[in-house]
């Protein structure tokens, strides 16, 4: 009598009648674990799948895996990870995360047993040649014997034993709070439920999971690439800052700080500049820059096209308004092609002329990788406001939007009625957008974006 332990119908749970449960073979042969693939969708055309034809133990167990992975994994992936706006792959390792953990649930083994070469990775990491795609594709392996054997591989030094401990932290708590039995793992049975409900609770699941593997894999880029490791690269100069520069000629009988507007390194792409370019991408249909696998560190070989604005965000940042790092992150995210100002005074001249008060963190399509520290004070709202309607403006249809509260004060944190109506005079002339939110900043520029003008 067969053991019904490896008799696929009885092993795994019996799916409804859906569109997704309709797949054609895209290839007939796969070589390892992550050449498995399957692609499912919502269309009428059903999803695809390459799954291996050669007989074996290893090639079986492959076959049996596609299985798993055609029942729990969240159709039309591609869709999803634009609409979320995270990479594709972040999706893709999501599916595999669950259906490892389903795997070994139904058929009581580790898919990656003699279907997984590490050695890529783990050379990948000892060399420090560590991108968002290779962590990506490494959560793929979440609940599999081959990330454990990976984490075992990686050698002792000061950057690697970092990214050990962070790899440590995406394994642990992905299986706590979305595989183990006690989470909410069972929502993915949910995919194929014939209510739409569950099928939308189902989705919500992989989302989480997605934005998770996304949010814990660039925590552990940024924890490599701080200013105090970029010095013991050898193959990065440290940048020294060049000192603020005072702008324009204005007295303390002005009512304002005195401004000093800092620059810094613009090191990452920052989604292109005005009007429509097409720009590289990590994710696409056709591969076309193959020269970046060698020159961007990101791989950006795919393309697509984009439009901006080149308007410009002039952000308060004092302590009234309470912005948080993520904040500012999520408007920059969202401001294709702008130039984004941050201002804060710091208390003194002197501090003013050392730190700056008005930080340009994000132009002509490149920001900085970071955000500096900003004072507690406004000092100069009127003054920052100037700088970005005067000299960031690339056409005269440029928008200019301030994030602010609109409680301005000047020398000495002095709220005076004078300042106000030179602020709210200046703003109204130049038809300068005011909101008091990042979230009405970020649905602001979507408007504007699509030729949206209230």
């Amino acid at each position: 009598m067969a053991d019904k332990k490896n008799f696929l119908p009885d092993a795994l749970p019996q799916r409804h009648s859906q569109k997704t449960n309709k797949f054609t073979s895209n290839g007939g042969f796969a070589s390892s674990l992550e050449a498995t693939q399957v692609t499912v969708s919502d269309s009428v055309t059903g999803g695809k799948y390459i799954a291996p034809t050669l007989d074996g133990v290893e090639f079986d167990r492959m076959r049996r895996y596609g299985l798993v992975l055609a029942r729990w994994s969240l159709p039309d992936t591609a869709k999803r990870a634009k609409s979320q706006r995270i990479p594709h792959l972040c999706y893709e390792s999501a599916n595999r995360a669950v259906a490892n953990r389903m795997f070994q649930k139904t058929f009581g083994e580790d898919p990656s047993k003699d279907t997984v070469n590490i050695t890529p990775y783990v050379n990948a990491i000892n060399s420090n040649r560590i991108t968002p795609e290779l962590l990506y594709s490494l959560a793929g392996f979440i609940g599999t014997g081959a990330y454990d054997k990976v984490l075992m591989g990686i050698k002792s030094n000061p950057i690697s034993d970092k990214v050990k401990d962070l790899l440590f932290n995406l394994r642990d708590s992905t299986k706590e709070y979305y595989l183990d039995d006690g989470s909410y793992i069972h929502n993915a049975d949910n995919l194929h439920s014939s209510y739409k409900r569950d099928r939308n609770r189902a989705r919500w699941y992989f989302d989480s999971l997605a934005h998770h593997i996304q949010r814990l894999a660039d925590n552990i880029i940024d924890a490599i690439t701080t200013p105090d490791e970029s010095k013991k690269r050898k193959a990065t100069t440290p940048y020294k800052p060049k000192e603020p520069q005072r702008m324009g000629k204005l007295k303390e009988e002005d009512g304002w700080c005195v401004p000093y507007l800092a620059k810094y390194p613009l090191e990452l792409p920052h989604t292109g500049k005005l009007g429509r370019r097409t720009i590289p991408t990590m994710e696409g249909k056709y591969p076309k820059n193959f020269h970046r696998l060698v020159t961007d560190p990101f791989r950006r070989i795919f393309t697509r096209k984009t439009r901006s604005l080149g308007g410009v965000v002039v952000f308060d940042c004092s302590g009234s308004m309470a912005l948080s790092e993520d904040d500012i992150k999520q408007v920059l995210n969202s401001s294709a092609g702008c130039s984004v100002v941050c201002y804060s005074d710091n208390g003194n001249e002197e501090a003013d002329r050392k730190h700056g008060n008005i930080h340009l963190v994000a132009r002509n399509g490149r920001q900085m990788r970071g955000l500096p520290e900003f004072g507690g004070g406004n000092g100069v709202d009127l003054p920052a406001l100037r700088y970005g309607y005067e000299h960031l403006r690339l056409n005269g249809k440029s928008p200019v939007i301030w994030v602010s509260d609109e409680q301005v004060t000047g020398l000495g944190g002095s709220h005076t009625k004078k300042l106000s109506e030179e602020t709210d005079r200046f703003v109204k002339q130049r038809n300068i957008i005011v909101v008091n939110t990042p979230k009405k900043a970020i649905k602001k520029l979507t408007e504007l974006q699509k030729g949206i003008r209230k």
